[in-house]
């Protein structure tokens, strides 16, 4: 599903279709739906830019350079694959914390941290990652391999950010587990 949702396709080269394909258990219904979509598929959409993005990439380090490190899981990426990602939640910053550009983001990967820093699965407390497993066996996977790692994207003038979001609840409907 991940990498579905970043746009790659993948093929199923099994030989034999199970019902569980990865379609889903009920794919012809939303075939159905498309078939009923009429006139133009595209609609006009008024939306928010965020003025500071650009300044915030740029304070970052992810407008000069080809690769930077994840501030989570300290792997080099094309900057293409990383996201300015906010440590405090930008709509619970005030309008100084945003213009805060070089300590309310730092770099991450769009290979799972910044999902499940988003959702609060992954904590940063005093520079190291605390997780929380959620019952899932491929994302416990991932959560187990960033456990108790220095997080290089921590700092002390980051630390009030870090410890705003460690201080949040998860978002999610997650069967979180004690293991």
């Amino acid at each position: 599903m991940l990498f579905r949702s970043m746009g790659f396709y993948v093929e199923d080269t099994r030989s034999e279709i199970t019902e569980d394909t990865p379609l889903g258990s009920d794919p012809q219904r939303y075939v159905d739906m498309a078939k009923r979509l009429d006139g133009a598929l595209d609609a006009r959409a008024v939306s928010t830019q965020r003025r500071e993005q650009g300044i915030l990439r740029g304070a970052l380090g992810l407008n000069e350079s080809s690769t930077a490190q994840c501030g989570i899981c300290s792997n080099i990426y094309p900057v293409t694959f990383l996201v300015a990602g906010h440590i405090k939640k930008r709509s619970e910053c005030a309008k100084e914390e945003r213009l805060d550009v070089q300590h309310v983001a730092m770099p991450i990967c769009v290979f799972g941290c910044d999902a499940l820093f988003e959702r609060r699965l992954i904590k940063v407390v005093d520079g190291v990652i605390a997780i929380s497993l959620t019952g899932e066996e491929s994302v416990d996977e991932y959560l187990r391999a960033l456990e108790s790692k220095p997080a290089p994207g921590f700092n002390a003038a980051r630390s009030v950010y870090f410890d705003w979001h460690a201080n949040q609840p998860i978002v999610g409907p997650f069967r979180l587990t004690a293991d």
